[in-house]
């Protein structure tokens, strides 16, 4: 599991040693892995906007702005992925 993880969990307040000792840690994983996913499937779906406007506008400067903002929804998305270890 990602430390980054363990220690959202900790600042939460779980205590992350039980939570293991439990045999609870694959599903307190796999809620904190779906959150991250959300995330990242957020990211995708800005990209794919900014995306489709690059698309459809006209003026090269306005296509420029749009391919911006879809590379920067790419990198917010590969750090998120990144930052906390999330296997695709």
């Amino acid at each position: 599991m990602s430390e980054r993880i363990k220690q959202l969990m900790d600042q939460a307040g779980i205590d992350v040693e039980a939570v293991e000792n439990l045999g609870e840690m694959p599903t307190a994983l796999k809620f904190a892995e779906l959150i991250v996913r959300e995330c990242m499937t957020m990211c995708d779906n800005v990209s794919a906007d900014y995306f489709k406007h690059r698309k459809a506008a006209d003026d090269f400067q306005d296509k420029n702005i749009y391919a911006e903002g879809e590379s920067a929804c790419d990198e917010v998305r590969y750090e998120i992925k990144k930052h906390f270890g999330v296997e695709e």
